[in-house]
């Protein structure tokens, strides 16, 4: 083994020891690296072990693998765990994957309402897709789900970002045009982007 590359892995696994993972993102770095190249064996050996450290962006990645099933057999209910992980920590792009797999009932209930609540946390976050897709759904809920929704999106934990919690924390509910019975697209007061 390398010198340097033993270094890092004997540091690497006593930060870990410690609960320190700041070399994780060494690991993430590369596995990304390796997914976009689709050299999948490579990418999952090297998100795994910092997506069970907690790094969003890898449990995001290692999410993507098991949902297309790229260096690892596809597990939707695995997919959408590693998903749940990385959303839970205000990862963007897990949370519109999380969003539509409640849209579209992949590996999870049907739920327009959760739905819902996980693309306009990534809407909140400037992810356009994420806001269209919620539109569209918003058309066929109820003000009652759409109220509910934004309720749950006002309760999700501030995670310490600054510019999403200015665009998700303030929401309130707006009557929308068309009174009361017309479906709401949107928690009022959020931006479309940040």
């Amino acid at each position: 083994m390398h010198y340097r590359t033993k270094f890092l892995f004997t540091m690497g696994s006593m930060l870990g020891l410690l609960g320190m993972g700041e070399l994780a993102g060494a690991g993430v770095t590369e596995g990304v690296a390796a997914y976009e190249q689709a050299n999948y064996q490579v990418a999952y050996e090297e998100l795994q072990p910092a997506a069970q450290a907690g790094d969003a962006m890898a449990q995001y990645y290692l999410a993507s693998l098991y949902r297309f099933g790229k260096g690892v057999e596809r597990d939707s209910q695995r997919a959408t765990t590693w998903y749940r992980k990385a959303a839970e920590q205000g990862y963007a792009r897990a949370q519109m994957a999380l969003g539509l797999k409640y849209a579209k009932g992949c590996g999870v209930p049907y739920d327009r309402v959760k739905a819902y609540v996980w693309l306009q946390l990534a809407a909140a976050q400037g992810v356009d897709t994420a806001a269209s897709i919620r539109d569209g759904l918003a058309t066929d809920m109820t003000p009652g789900q759409i109220a509910e929704a934004c309720a749950q999106v006002r309760a999700f934990p501030d995670l310490g970002n600054a510019q999403v919690s200015a665009a998700v924390y303030p929401m309130r509910i707006a009557e929308p045009e068309g009174g009361a019975n017309a479906p709401a697209l949107a928690c009022a007061d959020a931006p479309s982007s940040l």
